[in-house]
């Protein structure tokens, strides 16, 4: 009975691995190729380094944590099911699903699901590298009804939830010694500087829309006063 239930805890907390790995990949795809280089706006090391970071961090969490997680899980399960003791001793058996793995998972889901509005929503103007493209256009509708940078609001949801998801207590990152006591403190230093990199853009990339689009964008500006999270900021 006790080994049904380890099986059936590895078994939901493999879904929740799943699904947090696939909402990460939705959040870091780009849907559009780079902008060329005539339509890149010139931009600082700060603003470089926004992207550059969430990048490196969403996909160090991709690669590390959920496909290692993935691995070893099923390894676990498949030996377990050939009567093997394999892994038996290592930090698989403290994995579990726990309740505020299950809300990173959800709060992942819905930035990836914020983000992929963005898409739709931008089509090909929606590019990784903050551009000016030629026939560009302000987009004023869908979750850009809401917020002014709602891509910025699902990024951070995304990387929050799956730093909840690969980093507090059922977690391979948190059971094993080495990957906790080396990568939790720098992968929270890590989101925090990403989120106030992210704030920061927000602020740059309203003053280059309003120097570009004058009135229209202070018309949006007066309908829409929130620029990530509606009635806080």
């Amino acid at each position: 009975m006790v080994e049904s239930a380890t099986t059936k805890g590895l078994l939901l907390r493999l879904a929740v691995v799943l699904g947090t790995t696939c909402a990460l990949r939705v959040t870091i795809t780009p849907p559009n190729p780079p902008p060329r280089e005539g339509e890149k706006r010139k931009i600082s090391v700060v603003e470089k380094s926004t992207v550059g970071i969430m990048k490196t961090v969403m996909r160090a969490s991709y690669l590390f944590a959920g496909i290692a997680e993935t691995i070893l899980i099923t390894t676990h399960l498949i030996a377990r099911m050939m009567g093997s003791t394999f892994l038996s001793n290592t930090c698989v058996q403290k994995l579990e699903l726990t309740p505020i793995a299950a809300a990173g998972c959800i709060l992942a889901c819905i930035g990836a699901s914020i983000r992929a509005w963005c898409y739709q929503a931008l089509g090909r103007l929606f590019t990784f590298e903050f551009a000016i493209l030629s026939d560009h256009k302000l987009i004023t509708s869908g979750p850009y009804a809401y917020v002014r940078h709602p891509s910025y609001t699902g990024g951070m949801l995304s990387l929050v939830g799956t730093t909840v998801v690969y980093g507090t207590r059922g977690s391979m990152m948190y059971h094993c010694p080495v990957g906790y006591s080396v990568w939790g403190p720098l992968w929270i230093v890590l989101v925090v500087v990403s989120c106030a990199l992210m704030v920061d853009r927000c602020l740059r990339e309203d003053r280059v829309l309003h120097a570009t689009f004058g009135r229209n964008w202070e018309e949006w500006r007066r309908r829409v006063r929130w620029r990530l999270i509606p009635w806080i900021f």
